[in-house]
């Protein structure tokens, strides 16, 4: 079973979006299997992604709650390389995608999973999710359209937006914000991830206007650090921002399709999420 393994924690980690949960997933798959006769399964494959697909899109919807009453905006916990390595890499899902993802049912992030990144057939998602072929194709274009709202940049491109990560660390390091905010889209957002453990707004920040305001208020109170670092994390480079060496925040960019302008910032600075790096 271990030969599936890789599948089954990717799948079920771009559902949940927190690793651990998706470990625990892929061991109560193993423990189910153990339940049955191999004689009795036909397709080992299929019988596996069903239970763990299934399984995954029940926590999420559990899982989802929990985040609404998130002390401030929730985002996904950044993959550490060791992490990273466990998942299939043939997969084109950056970190701006699993934010995006929170956007979608935990059924439409199954279905759009299955069909446009792992390319499973309408009929295949059909079985696993005991849903109709239609109902799949009703799943997707419903996932599609939320994802096209976001106009978010969402497939693996690293380096697309290495102009626009060095660009903000100039205008950090310049001190001067505004060649940076003249990039944001004019409806361009901002989540900041603090958990209540750091002190972050509760709510999203919308429009360059408030973006700008909050990043040039935030500047004089060490939020950009003593030191800096680029990275690719979740096949997206970002900035790892150090005060005295430890690692206080994570900081995304998700450029907008055309990819000639930034339209989602999103900072992980809750410890909790960075304890591993």
């Amino acid at each position: 079973m271990e030969e599936y393994r890789r599948l089954l924690l990717t799948v079920s980690y771009r559902i949940i979006g927190e690793m651990a949960d998706a470990e625990d997933v892929v061991q109560e798959t193993y423990m189910e299997w153990e339940k049955h006769k191999e004689e009795d399964i036909l397709n080992r494959k299929a019988f596996l992604t069903r239970i763990a697909v299934n399984k995954s899109i029940n926590l999420a919807k559990s899982a989802r709650k929990t985040r609404e009453e998130y002390y401030g905006p929730w985002i996904p916990e950044p993959l550490t390389e060791e992490l990273e390595a466990q998942l299939e890499r043939k997969e084109q899902v950056n970190y701006a995608m699993m934010v995006v993802f929170e956007q979608l049912e935990p059924k439409e992030r199954a279905v759009f999973l299955l069909k446009d990144v792992f390319g499973y057939s309408h009929q295949e998602i059909a079985d696993l999710l005991d849903i109709s072929v239609l109902n799949s194709r009703q799943v997707l274009t419903r996932a599609k359209r939320v994802i096209a709202k976001m106009d978010v940049q969402t497939v693996r491109e690293v380096g697309a937006d290495k102009s626009m990560i060095a660009l903000f660390v100039r205008s950090i390091e310049d001190g001067n914000i505004a060649p940076f905010i003249e990039k944001l889209t004019r409806d361009a957002t901002m989540q900041i991830d603090g958990g209540k453990k750091r002190q972050a707004p509760l709510r999203v920040l919308h429009t360059p206007l408030r973006i700008g305001a909050f990043l040039r208020g935030v500047a004089a109170h060490d939020f950009f650090g003593d030191s800096r670092e680029l990275r690719v994390i979740d096949e997206q480079i970002c900035i790892l921002i150090k005060e005295n060496g430890i690692l206080v925040r994570i900081i995304f960019l998700g450029l907008n399709v055309d990819g000639d302008k930034v339209q989602s910032v999103f900072v992980v600075t809750n410890p909790d999420k960075l304890k591993n790096f």
